[in-house]
């Protein structure tokens, strides 16, 4: 089933999400991302090209026998006395579907006086800055070789990092340089004056979440692809269903993040927007749009369970664990539906419903006949057990199973377009109720492509960061806007939202350096450049301490103290003439 066209939501919309985003309404079916492909493709696991596990999603023209009406099975001997077989029979379907008793709704302490800031540190706690601190620094004391005139970093040097990436993502510049541009067009002074450019290159260079000596080399056992990163996916998988209990509808697809450099499980999925990225499998609440938790696909490292099951299967089961045993149902595509998985997800006290391929195994033979339905509200239905499969009608013919609704229909009410009558026609509950209730990662990842903070990197990490790190401020809106206590007096925009987040991040740090004190050295020691034509010399203080680089050589330096000659690293000079 296509994803709808992207149109930029208006307040009216956003604010909507406090009492009813997903209002009833009779929306056509949309059916154009209903993409067949082969029968060992659609359990090899990857519904894109994977560079370096070669499969694809392709368009095939089944020749199928369709089957006639009078070779259908009658409702005779077929009845729900044979729950193992397909039959016509409806009786009965949906009526043993389990109610959900859960109350949903944001689940944190925070009420109507809580700032922008205090709802994105619920995601994204003040606590990992410590990490990223710690990391980063880690990183830049590996690297001496690079690294001459670092000064650690800190949590509010941090913090203002941050905050410059979101003021970009509402600033955009396509070279991120321009910011610190003097030229009176081009230049930014929040940015400039919150941070020297050369620093914030600096920690950019230096920036890492985790130890990179901790991950096994490439090849060995126990190498993680995802370990640049895992800190920051193991903090969303905590922080996000912590802070909000999602309603009775849950949906599952795919967000791509868009890359197009070196990545061990970079993906091509040419009928996509985008073409080129890393997969992202989320779930999110339907109503609200509230992202709940993401996997990353890593190709063949990926540690989904069930490694026998279909990769669909797999990602539906591993995304929904945490909602056992609660009532939900969840909406996916064609690409995730299987027989199977409708079996397990009822056996775990959830329900499904999702478009169906028809080269899919063990369903009836009507999924594969063109024909069996011709007009404008034309049904077939069949069941097997408690799992229905519809055919149905529109401007095209649509095919679809659920274990979560019963054999009611309802009128497709359509918009007014001029010049193109087309007359009310009778729809099936079940895909009313997935038109409504499967475009909520689409609806997540549209939030967050308006102020992504992303920017040009050659690291595939940095582009998952930067995503997790929009989710979790769209994901803060979200819970802003449904904070309880009542309407507030003034509901503020998403870019509102973001611009506060920028301030509170920011707070008074600058790193430009004020006029006091001077430093407490012997005169006349200064460092310099080295003016020689070479303009690097071994560093004396690290050849005293016996400090060299990863190679084994001598750390090397541009600096050298004017008055006494001697080449020295910034640190090595901070030591010998504090």
């Amino acid at each position: 089933m296509a994803r709808p066209k992207r149109s930029h939501l208006s307040e009216l919309d956003l604010q909507a999400l406090i009492d009813e985003v997903n209002e009833d309404n009779d929306s056509d079916y949309r059916a154009d991302s209903d993409i067949e492909i082969s029968e060992d493709e659609s359990h090899s696991g990857s519904s894109s090209i994977d560079l370096g596990e070669s499969s694809s999603r392709l368009d095939l023209d089944l020749d199928l026998d369709p089957q006639t009406e009078s070779e259908r099975p009658g409702p005779s001997g077929d009845g729900p006395d044979h729950p193992d077989e397909w039959t016509y029979d409806m009786t009965g379907i949906g009526t043993n579907v389990r109610d959900f008793t859960q109350v949903s709704g944001p689940t944190h302490p925070l009420d109507l006086d809580a700032e922008p800031i205090e709802y994105f540190f619920l995601l994204f706690p003040v606590s990992f800055f410590d990490t990223m601190v710690t990391e980063t620094n880690r990183y830049a004391r590996q690297h001496p070789e690079i690294n001459q005139r670092w000064t650690p970093v800190t949590v509010p040097e941090l913090k203002a990092y941050l905050s410059i990436y979101f003021y970009m993502g509402i600033q955009h510049l396509s070279d991120w340089r321009d910011y610190w541009s003097t030229d009176e067009i081009l230049n930014h002074p929040f940015v400039s004056n919150l941070m020297i450019r050369n620093r914030f290159e600096e920690i950019n260079k230096n920036f890492h979440l985790a130890d990179n000596t901790a991950n096994p080399d490439r090849g060995r056992a126990g190498h993680n692809p995802l370990h640049r990163v895992q800190p920051i996916l193991d903090l969303a998988k905590n922080t996000w269903p912590a802070n909000f209990q999602p309603g009775k509808n849950l949906c599952v697809d795919e967000a791509m993040i868009k890359f197009k450099g070196r990545c061990p499980f970079l993906q091509y999925m040419p009928a996509k927007p985008t073409k080129w990225g890393i997969k992202a499998w989320a779930i999110c609440d339907s109503k609200t749009f509230y992202m709940l938790d993401i996997n990353i696909y890593a190709g063949k490292h990926d540690q989904l369970e069930n490694p026998d099951r279909p990769l669909g299967d797999r990602v539906v089961l591993a995304l929904t664990q945490q909602f056992r045993d609660k009532n939900h149902v969840v909406y996916f595509d064609n690409y995730f539906s299987s027989l199977p998985l409708f079996e397990t997800l009822e056996n775990n006290g959830l329900y499904g419903c999702g478009t169906l391929r028809t080269n899919r195994k063990g369903f009836p033979a009507f999924v594969k006949d063109p024909k069996c339905v011709k007009n404008p509200g034309d049904t077939v239905r069949m069941r097997k057990g408690n799992v229905q499969v519809i055919a149905w009608f529109d401007r095209r013919k649509v095919t679809l199973a659920s274990n979560a609704h019963d054999a009611s229909d309802t009128i497709l009410t359509r918009r007014a377009r001029p010049n193109t009558p087309r007359p009310e026609c009778s729809q099936p509950m079940a895909i009313k109720q997935y038109n409504l209730n499967y475009f909520g990662v689409d609806k997540n990842d549209q939030l967050r492509q308006y102020y992504s903070i992303a920017s040009k990197a050659h690291k595939y990490w940095k582009y998952i960061f930067w995503f997790i790190v929009d989710v979790c401020a769209v994901n803060a809106y979200i819970l802003y806007l449904l904070a309880p206590g009542g309407p507030r007096p003034k509901l503020m925009s998403h870019k509102e939202f973001n611009l506060s987040l920028v301030r509170s991040l920011a707070g008074n740090f600058t790193s430009r350096k004020r006029m006091g004190r001077p430093l407490k050295r012997p005169a006349g020691h200064e460092l310099t450049r080295i003016n020689t034509k070479r303009g690097q010399r071994d560093c004396v203080g690290c050849k005293e301490v016996g400090k060299k680089t990863n190679s084994g050589k001598a750390v090397q330096t541009k600096l050298e103290c004017l008055s006494c000659g001697k080449a020295l690293c910034r640190p090595c000079f901070e030591t010998k003439h504090q």
